[in-house]
């Protein structure tokens, strides 16, 4: 297993924009319970449902992982 080099993966306040084709994602929250996953469409992930709390995205292509804590507020 390889993992994802990021170029730019920015955390907004409602979305998380990541740049890079063919990505699927998750969100967990810190106990592992899956809350949301998709594929990324227009370079982002609309989080505006999320309840405010600390979680982990996972990116994931063919090949590669990327994975980053954050928080929504």
């Amino acid at each position: 297993m390889r993992y994802l080099r990021i170029t730019t993966l920015q955390l907004y306040p409602q979305t998380i924009n990541f740049e890079r084709l063919k990505t699927t994602y998750r969100i967990t929250n810190l106990l592992g319970n899956i809350i949301t996953s998709g594929t990324i469409t227009n370079n982002s992930v609309n989080i505006s449902a999320l309840k405010n709390g600390i979680y982990l995205i996972e990116l994931t292509d063919e090949e590669e992982i990327f994975s980053q804590k954050f928080i929504k507020q």
